[in-house]
């Protein structure tokens, strides 16, 4: 069977770096046909701007958490980190990008958000089941990725999260499918002679019932958990509908293309429809790892979208207070 889950654009910054020997253009070319974004420079990372930007998110939390909303916060390890050995070796990471992952949890136990440590969970994974957590040659984690990364906060929020009890069932999810992937986004930034070089994979996804094909959309209007995030939070990616599943209640998405950003999908989120008609119990807040570089007030990654650090936190705070 043939079929793709819903697609946004890549989660890459507005500006790109500059191309570098292990580069094709926006490109890494890995060891046995694996690709990675040249965005994520895992060789250049400072654990110092890490923890900066994991301390602002963390007031940003506290903010929400103040206005009453319970946040989890959900980081994605970077395809680099969970697939290192398969890295060029012009391209390998930094110690303070080995470190980085770590230093984030540090910093976010330190704050009121629930979170689960997905860098050491993944590590297992890939010892333990045969189904890949990324696609080789598209950004995005692989619908097996999103759901396990879904199913271990989900248990972190039944046993810390106290919600309500939910008025309606989660969604309800039967056997594996199996599915071709038939787009690989970063082999399209490459010239058609190389995008050859990269076919598409097959993959397994749980099967959505009721859902046309076994897979769709499961967007809920007035649901009490909501997911804000980026294309990796798409429902062809496995993480909301086993979140859903795994907390017996419905769940809401917020998902706006990487170029945003966290803070101002967020901030859209806050002023939607959404989230006036049914205020949260609980925000699942949703960034990849190398967003943890990344403060609003960068053009290079955000674009048009970056705005300064304190119009994001008062913006933040006028909405939540809003609700």
């Amino acid at each position: 069977m043939a079929a793709t889950p819903a697609l946004a654009q890549q989660n890459r910054p507005a500006q790109q770096p500059a191309r570098t020997e292990a580069q094709q253009g926006q490109v890494i070319i890995g060891r046995d046909g694996w690709l990675f974004g040249a965005w994520e420079d895992i060789r250049r990372v400072d654990i110092r701007r890490t923890r900066e930007v994991a301390r602002y998110i963390n007031g940003a939390v506290s903010i929400m958490a103040e206005a009453g909303f319970r946040v989890a916060l959900c980081v994605t390890p970077t395809k680099a980190r969970v697939y290192e050995e398969f890295l060029p070796d012009d391209f390998r990471p930094n110690a303070d990008a080995t470190a980085r992952y770590g230093a984030v949890l540090e910093e976010f136990a330190r704050g009121p958000a629930l979170l689960v440590d997905h860098a050491t969970q993944f590590a297992q994974l890939r010892r333990s089941q045969r189904d890949a957590l990324f696609f080789k040659a598209d950004i995005h984690w692989t619908p097996a990725g999103g759901a396990a990364a879904a199913a271990e906060l989900a248990r972190v929020v039944r046993e810390r999260g106290n919600l309500p009890a939910a008025t309606r069932r989660g969604t309800q999810l039967g056997d594996m499918l199996t599915m071709r992937y038939d787009r690989n986004d970063l082999a399209e930034m490459l010239g058609p002679e190389q995008q050859r070089r990269f076919p598409f994979e097959n993959f397994r996804v749980r099967r959505i019932q009721g859902a046309p094909q076994g897979v769709g959309l499961i967007e809920e209007d007035g649901a009490d958990v909501i997911i804000v995030g980026n294309s990796f939070m798409q429902t062809g990616y496995g993480f909301p509908p086993m979140f859903s599943n795994q907390l017996n209640r419905p769940v809401a998405l917020a998902v706006q293309v990487g170029r945003f950003g966290p803070y101002t999908t967020l901030l859209n989120y806050l002023r939607s429809d959404l989230f006036r008609q049914a205020r949260p119990n609980l925000i699942v807040w949703h960034f990849l790892e190398g967003n943890m570089e990344v403060m609003p007030d960068n053009p290079g990654f955000w674009g048009s979208a970056a705005m300064p650090q304190r119009q994001f936190t008062d913006e933040l705070r006028r909405l939540a207070r809003r609700a």
